[in-house]
């Protein structure tokens, strides 16, 4: 559907955006990163878009690129509101985290967790920055607020990967 629409008015980005958004659920990311470079080219404003983008190239563990794409939107009113701003900071965090500011990471998901308690994608970051720093007892119980708000499914995913973050900070030490 929004295929049709994207194709029906180019110049129409709402529909670029719900396109981008679909690309995503499917995995689809050449598709998605297509037509993002499209928008760039074409100087098009949305946020939304920039935001998936930045959120993209944390998952490939790309902080520059993510960082580029955060600084398109950073001073557009737009992204001040629910849940734009908490969708920046978490990934403005996670760009921190693989930039190994860890510091920088923790407050950015604490502001974003303070946005919307209920939102996991901060609060699994708030505990791998804290685990990072080497505060074990603080990232332990702040899993256990993360998992609460995931499925039983996703629940154990996470379990594996906080284990392996702990594991790591446990036998290397904090550098930061």
């Amino acid at each position: 559907m929004w295929t049709w629409a994207a194709q029906q008015n180019p110049t129409y980005v709402g529909a670029k955006d719900e396109l981008i958004s679909a690309y995503i659920e499917q995995q689809d990311t050449a598709s998605a990163w297509k037509l993002i470079d499209d928008i760039i080219k074409n100087h098009e404003t949305c946020v939304n878009c920039m935001l998936n983008a930045a959120s993209m190239s944390v998952t490939e563990q790309n902080p520059q690129r993510a960082d580029f794409f955060l600084q398109k939107v950073k001073d557009l009113p737009e992204l001040y509101t629910q849940p734009n701003y908490r969708f920046y900071l978490t990934t403005a965090g996670q760009v921190e985290f693989l930039e190994g500011n860890y510091k920088h990471a923790e407050a950015l998901a604490r502001a974003a967790t303070s946005l919307e308690k209920l939102d996991p994608q901060p609060q699994k970051l708030l505990v791998v920055a804290l685990a990072m720093q080497g505060q074990i007892s603080t990232a332990t119980q702040a899993e256990a607020t993360a998992l609460s708000l995931l499925t039983a499914d996703e629940q154990a995913a996470e379990r594996e990967r906080f284990k392996q973050v702990m594991d790591y900070v446990r036998s290397h030490p904090v550098t930061n």
